[in-house]
């Protein structure tokens, strides 16, 4: 019954995940450009993939989290550890998103916005291998760190 459980939560909030990220990543796009482009297009669906990334190296702590609580007897914890990892993750992808089209665009010479409008698909490759390379890069570190939080026993030896 935990793993059906798991299972149906992992899903169900993997689906608000992704679909609430392509919303909130879609309205700063438009707000960047005036019609959409394949150059946007490139970076949204990298952006997407970024956040994907992030999520399947989160899913693993995630479901650790609640199977030592449930097993524990403390469905609230597990649901609740379970929202706040997804949350965490969440709000990672988005954050690393702003923070690599902030460097990359602080690194370049060229004027992102301007260079996205006019279709400049390099300039947006750029964009989304470097948000894919950092969520394969810092994924597994996310994971170790938010599995800090959860209170397993200490062992005696």
């Amino acid at each position: 019954m935990k793993e059906f459980l798991n299972i149906l939560l992992l899903l169900i909030l993997g689906i608000v995940y992704i679909v609430s990220f392509t919303k909130v990543i879609s309205s700063f796009l438009n707000k960047i450009v005036q019609q959409r482009n394949n150059a946007i297009i490139a970076l949204y669906l990298a952006a997407i993939g970024s956040a994907g990334v992030i999520l399947i190296d989160i899913s693993k702590i995630i479901t650790d989290a609640f199977i030592f609580f449930y097993e524990a007897g403390n469905i609230g914890k597990s649901i609740g550890f379970t929202a706040f990892f997804f949350i965490g993750a969440w709000v990672y992808s988005l954050a690393q998103f702003h923070l690599s089209f902030f460097l990359v665009s602080l690194l370049s010479k060229e004027n992102e916005k301007i260079q996205l409008n006019n279709n400049n698909i390099e300039i947006a490759l750029v964009h989304g291998i470097v948000l894919i390379i950092l969520s394969f890069l810092v994924g597994p570190a996310l994971s170790t760190f938010a599995s800090s939080f959860i209170p397993y026993p200490e062992l005696p030896f």
